[in-house]
């Protein structure tokens, strides 16, 4: 490991609730594959969970209709 700080490894899922909604109705995001109704798993390195949401957040910001659905730790990097 490259850093003397050590991380964890967090999974978090993420949908997006714009296109899930849209996809009941038979319609298409603008600009979103209709996958994205559905959760996405990503592995997040961070220190702590806190910081996992941050860094997901940043990547899938709520305010464009991303919701996270959990985050779970899976153990030290």
């Amino acid at each position: 490991m490259s850093s003397n700080v050590a991380t964890k490894k967090f999974e978090v899922g993420v949908y997006n609730k714009e296109v899930r909604d849209l996809v009941k109705f038979h319609e298409h995001h603008l600009d979103l594959n209709d996958d994205w109704a559905d959760i996405h798993r990503f592995e997040i390195k961070a220190h702590n969970e806190d910081e996992a949401r941050s860094v997901i957040e940043q990547r899938y910001p709520p305010n464009r209709g991303y919701v996270k659905t959990d985050v779970i730790n899976e153990g030290w990097e």
